[in-house]
């Protein structure tokens, strides 16, 4: 568990610093994949910019969490899983809105 933890929690402070520079490239794999985003290289471009920062921090509660995972007993991960996972989902989100807000 920790392994992956470290493994997506780096690919998305990956994303998010790759965004900031502007050299995401547009993908079928990673980034913020809405309509607005996808219409065009300028909006893709424009979108992850914008949301680079909150890209970049949505990887920490999963880096923390894959930490949490080498101490803790088996029993106590799965509650340890609930407030990462959640605060991952909320920061994505607030991401995606960001990222719409910037090419509209």
């Amino acid at each position: 568990m920790a392994v992956t933890w470290f493994v997506c929690g780096g690919i998305l402070v990956w994303v998010g610093v790759k965004a900031s520079q502007g050299t995401l490239p547009k993908n079928n794999w990673v980034g913020i994949r809405t309509l607005s985003l996808l219409a065009s290289e300028e909006a893709w471009t424009t979108g992850h910019k914008a949301a680079a920062g909150v890209l970049t921090a949505s990887g920490i509660p999963l880096i923390i969490g894959g930490i949490a995972c080498l101490f803790l007993d088996d029993s106590m991960i799965g509650w340890v899983s609930i407030p990462v996972v959640v605060v991952l989902v909320v920061l994505v989100m607030l991401a995606a809105k960001k990222a719409e807000a910037a090419v509209q």
